[in-house]
Parts: structure tokens; sequence; C-alpha cells
């Protein structure tokens, strides 16, 4: 299996109505916490979602308010032990703008295109061409965002079309890059999606309720293609930006965050999650924000704001170092059907 480290990027560019904003961002946070994290929106989860193992075999590990991350001693999936019902889950990232606004914005679109975009879709056409010698032919990317991965499998040349539930991000693609986004729930869909050769979760299976059956429904659609592809990226337990986070719990608004990530999964547990579904992994890479969390943690905790600025140069080095060690806090991994 092929493994790649690092992905550099200007990120305090990328982030800089959040580096800016620190505390406005965390007080948006809380609030939505304190709206949706309510006894009548949350589930208390009995077993794993990745393995099925009890949850009475899961060791927690961090306190947050309302509910706790615990880890599966079977498969060392990390997974809320309460948790928005289905319905809250789908009710939330469809109607709440904070979650979609950030990505949104025209005057670092193109630049998350270059910076962020471009390198996953490079990274996946590598993947593809390992194991078919050839570029795919057509890529499905599902939570699509505001559409700039799939702006830039268009710009490449490539049949790409996104799923995405929220109509604000649907907006917005439609603004930035004048195409239109499918408005479906991929697991629930029943549109016809078996052209495509190239399935790809990015950053969507830390955030949906059952990620077991979106990539079964994944495998579905894929085994019609002689040449098929799903590819993931998962926020990762064992990291850095975990163990920044986990010292301070009341000031995370990304990573371990409840209403973004209820799923944290460990390389075992998304290997499982894949196998299960009928992949056979392929290729793996690690990167992340770690370097960048914690800059952010600090300066916020010690009161200097121009810190993360004055630090910058050192972040993608650092971050390196991070990446190349396995403890970044973010994991994408291929698979062929």
């Amino acid at each position: 299996m092929s493994v790649l480290h690092h992905k550099p990027m200007d990120i305090l560019g990328l982030k800089q109505d959040i580096v800016k904003n620190f505390q406005r961002k965390i007080d948006e946070r809380n609030h939505d916490k304190a709206k949706w994290m309510t006894e009548e929106n949350l589930e208390r989860v009995s077993a794993c979602p990745i393995c099925g193992s009890s949850t009475q075999h899961a060791d927690a590990i961090m306190d947050l308010t309302n509910t706790r991350y615990v880890c599966c001693r079977q498969c060392q999936h990390v997974y809320l032990l309460k948790r928005l019902t289905r319905d809250a889950l789908e009710r939330y990232f469809k109607s709440d703008l904070n979650v979609n606004c950030m990505y949104a914005d025209p005057e670092i679109s193109q630049k998350r295109i270059e910076e962020v975009a471009k390198p996953k879709l490079n990274w996946a056409i590598d993947q593809y061409k390992n194991q078919y010698g050839e570029v795919p032919e057509s890529i499905l990317d599902i939570g699509s965002g505001a559409g700039h991965f799939v702006q830039a499998a268009r710009e490449y040349g490539l049949a790409a079309d996104g799923i995405e539930i929220s109509e604000s991000s649907r907006t917005d693609c439609k603004k930035l890059f004048g195409f239109d986004l499918i408005n479906t729930n991929f697991y629930e869909s029943d549109l016809d999606l078996t052209q495509y050769d190239l399935i790809t979760f990015w950053g969507v299976l830390g955030l949906i309720y059952s990620p077991t059956d979106m990539l079964s429904k994944a495998f579905d659609c894929l085994r019609h293609s002689e040449k098929g592809m799903l590819i993931a990226s998962v926020p990762k337990w064992n990291s850095f930006g975990t163990s920044v986070q986990n010292i301070h719990t009341d000031t995370i608004i990304r990573h371990m965050n409840v209403l973004g990530h209820i799923h944290i999964y460990s390389e075992s547990s998304l290997a499982t999650a894949f196998v299960n579904a009928g992949f056979s992994p392929c290729g793996a890479w690690y990167y992340g924000m770690d370097i960048y969390e914690f800059l952010m943690q600090l300066s916020y905790l010690s009161n200097i704001p121009s810190l993360p600025e004055k630090t910058a140069q050192y972040i993608n080095p650092l971050q390196m170092t991070i990446d190349h060690a396995g403890l970044s806090d973010e994991i994408a991994l291929a698979g062929t059907i």
C-alpha cells in the first residue's frame, strides 16, 4: 500500500476569518452546542458504529458538555456516547449557516481550490493511476460543500458531480462556479449513481450518522464499474491535535467538535470500515492542521493574538514532522472494489 505524508498550505490565509475572530467562533460554536445538544435531540449509542462491539466494552477518553467520546476496544474507533439523532443531524447540516459560510468566501475561493481541492484531486488521480493505469473518467463527490473539489475536477477535464444536502452550500456553489450540486441524501437516494468510476468522501465520514451504510451504498454504486475506487478522508484520534484539544475542551471549534465530528477514526477502524463494505485499501495519506490548532489554542489561552502570524513560517515544517510521524489529525484512505 502506498503512503504519502504531508500537504503544505497557507493555513492562516485559508483560515483568516477564524484567526481574526477566534473568540467569536468559540461563542458561535458554544451557542450551537447549547441549541442542538439537548435531550430531545440526543440518543445514546449502544454499539460501536464501525464494528458493532458493545459500548459496554468502550473506554471513556474525553468528557464534554452533555456527552463524551469513547473508544472501542475492538477496532479503536472513537465515537460520541450520546449523539444527535439521525433526524436532528440532518436538520443541523441542512439549516446551520455556520457550518458552511467559511468555505464560500469569494475572496479565498480560488485559493481554496489551489491549496486544498487540487492537491486532493491530484492524490486521488495518482491512486487511481497506480491501480488501473489510467485517469478516472468520472467522479462523484459526496458532501461537496460549496463545490470546490468538483470545480477542481472539472477544471482538470473530468466529468464530475457533487451531492450536497445543505441549501446554502448549493446556493454558494451556483454563485461561485455556476453549476448545480445534486440535492439528495446519498444513502437514501433512488437516483441512478452507477456511472461513476471514483467516489469521494472528503471529511464526510466523521459527520454522518452511519458511515458503514454510506460506504456500503458507495460499494453498490461502484460495483458496476470494472475499475471502481473509493476515497475518504476522516478525522484521526491518535494525533497531536487531539492531545492539544484534550487539555482545554472549552475552546474547541474543529476536530473534536461534537457537532462536526461524531466519529473520530483510528487507522484500524477506518480500514475495518472499508473492508467490511467490500473495499480493499490501497493507499493512505497523512496530513492535518495540528500545528495550526496548537498555535491558535496557545494564542487564545495566553492572550497573545499575534502569535499565529508571528510564527507562521514554522507551521508547515513542524506539521511535516507531525505528518511523517503518523500523528496528523486527518488521514485519507483509498480503496478498490
